[in-house]
């Protein structure tokens, strides 16, 4: 078949990318039989291959994979469609990427790894499948961060018992010096944050978001926290501004997590006497 003037051009790719969002298999191949560039790209470097994985098409990645896609082609800031498939979850749609040989410890140009993005996001089986494909479990970011602290710091207690279960290093630290364990301090600071946001937000305002947000977010870091712990997480490790977790936990007013701390801390003040910095 001839193919028409003009298909390599924007308007051919734009209709191919269309019927890629659409995952309107007959319509691709046509085009793609037509001649239109697969690998064109939008202005942040973003391939129609990764769109698919993103919205796990799984049967448009396998088609577009068959039409000569690049498995592990980057976008502006690195990221692959394998990043993106484990990023929304789609684990049929990572299988077949990694299947065509995409690469399980990918990085981006920060360091941010296939397995973070599962790890952010909560997608355990994603994980599990990226692990047993040889994805490094203490690969670190840039500035250090590795998947286990990215998992504490969600308070994701399945993805914690996973990262550990496959020897994620429980003591590592960032470039602040802060461990897995320090990370969970994170526990409802940013949502408190959002409030205190707030334009002419009033003190009874703060006082119930707050305690809403204590009562609804810390127990999952709780039980984070006491798993680190019994995976022998350090908790007199000091990070380089002079804290430790049990430092950061009371400061932010999270006592549960601070007892659960102070338990095996023999030599430690109790919590309840701390004053806090």
């Amino acid at each position: 078949m001839a193919k028409p003037r003009g298909f390599r051009m924007r308007e051919g790719w734009e209709a191919l990318k269309k019927a890629v969002n659409e995952g309107r298999e007959d319509e691709i191949r046509r085009l793609l039989e037509l001649g239109v560039d697969l690998e064109v790209r939008n202005r942040i470097g973003w391939t129609l291959l990764m769109d698919a994985a993103s919205l796990g098409h799984t049967s448009v990645v396998g088609l577009l994979l068959e039409f000569g896609a690049k498995v592990d082609a980057r976008n502006d800031v690195g990221k692959t469609p394998l990043m993106e498939a484990a990023h929304h979850g789609h684990y049929p749609t990572a299988s077949l990427l990694i299947r065509h040989r995409a690469a399980v410890s990918a990085k981006t140009k920060e360091g941010w790894t296939v397995l973070m993005e599962a790890a952010l996001h909560g997608h355990a089986n994603v994980a599990a499948l990226l692990l047993d494909k040889g994805a490094r479990v203490n690969a670190k970011r840039k500035d250090g961060l590795t998947a286990l602290m990215v998992a504490a710091r969600n308070g994701d207690l399945a993805m914690t018992q996973l990262l550990l279960d496959r020897h994620a290093e429980v003591n590592a630290k960032d470039k602040e010096g802060k461990t897995a364990l320090m990370s969970a301090m994170h526990s409802g600071t940013t949502q408190f944050a959002r409030v205190i946001c707030v334009k002419d937000a009033t003190q009874e305002a703060l006082k119930a978001a707050w305690n809403n947000i204590t009562k609804t977010s810390v127990q999952p870091y709780v039980d984070v926290c006491r798993l680190l712990v019994e995976r022998g997480a350090d908790i007199h490790a000091i990070s380089d501004e002079g804290d430790t977790a049990i430092m950061l936990a009371v400061r932010r007013g999270h006592m549960d997590i601070a007892r659960v701390l102070a338990e095996p801390a023999k030599d430690v003040t109790p919590v309840d006497d701390w004053r806090l910095r």
